[in-house]
């Protein structure tokens, strides 16, 4: 192919309950993540890092970490990170991570802050609507995506928000899938013409959806200006023997013979969405194409981006 924050009205404690361990081809690790006073943190971003590439993942509500294996050759790293706490970076052995995962607090000091205006202001692109009248499965190893036309804009992208759908199966908005993200352009010909990719290296979201159906992933980090041209977003299926080394699915086709991978939401067209087009990838021979959904079907899919004077 080409190429968080919860306030719990109770406090949960940790247990000792840590089983780690890793081979050239798998990581299997299961953890907590505390605060120095034993409380356990909700929806902490864990990373796990290598050369090139990185896998998201989180904790659940109740601060509880699961990594069951991965399919890449060696991560390096691990950097987890929450809202009011100092990130932490560890080296993935099992010494590092054999006993609970302890995040400290942020000091501030109040002397030291100076009010100053805001200079950038956060704006939502994309496909606007806030609910999928419904939704479109992806095939394995193969791309849905939707084009952004910049239209002037300029700004860093913050996040990308994307609307997984259940669809008949309870997992399906949970599943791994790798994020892409393009400089792009439509010609007048109405093709799509994909240039540079904006991450260099490999992202797979294992993020769970936390705002009913919305996944939201942050991407400040990469420091991505908006393309001049226009931004393609895509969210790539993993292929099955990824999906069931993962230990995810253990068959390709589910009831009615749909594939066992996720599902997209999607609208249908509006005067709103003229600056944007939904686009397919289903193998290399056919490319980019809009035959499947026939340019009707919208993905929903947003950028969030941080719009600034200073922004060149």
């Amino acid at each position: 192919m080409l190429g968080t924050k919860l306030i719990l009205m109770f406090v949960l404690f940790c247990n000792v309950k840590v089983l780690f361990a890793q081979t050239k081809g798998a990581l299997f690790w299961e953890s907590e993540i505390c605060t120095a006073e034993e409380e356990r943190l909700p929806y902490v971003t864990v990373r796990l890092k290598s050369e090139n590439q990185t896998y998201v993942a989180a904790s659940d509500k109740y601060g509880q970490i699961r990594l069951k294996k991965t399919f890449v050759l060696e991560f390096d790293s691990l950097i987890i990170s929450s809202i009011g706490f100092k990130d932490k970076r560890l080296k993935i052995t099992e010494q590092s991570l054999k006993n609970r995962i302890y995040l400290d607090k942020k000091i501030y000091n109040l002397d030291a802050v100076e009010i100053r205006p805001k200079e950038s202001k956060l704006n939502v692109i994309g496909n606007g609507r806030k609910t999928a009248i419904l939704s479109a499965q992806a095939g394995y190893n193969s791309m849905q995506g939707l084009f952004i036309s910049s239209n002037g804009r300029k700004g860093k992208l913050e996040k990308v928000r994307i609307y997984m759908h259940n669809g008949g199966e309870k997992k399906w908005k949970n599943r791994p899938f790798r994020l892409h993200l393009y400089s792009a352009a439509v010609d007048v010909t109405n093709q799509l013409q994909v240039f540079d990719e904006l991450i260099e290296e490999e992202l797979v979201v294992a993020l769970a959806s936390r705002f009913g159906n919305w996944l939201e992933i942050n991407i400040a980090e990469y420091d991505i200006i908006l393309p001049e041209r226009g931004l393609l977003i895509a969210v790539e299926a993993l292929t099955y023997e990824e999906y069931k080394a993962l230990g995810i699915i253990d068959k390709k086709l589910v009831k009615n013979n749909i594939l066992n991978t996720f599902s997209i939401g999607y609208t249908l067209k509006t005067k709103g969405n003229k600056n944007i087009q939904p686009w397919d990838y289903i193998n290399e021979k056919s490319g980019w194409t809009q035959k499947y959904n026939r340019g009707k079907y919208y993905y929903l899919i947003q950028a969030v981006i941080s719009e600034s004077d200073s922004v060149q």
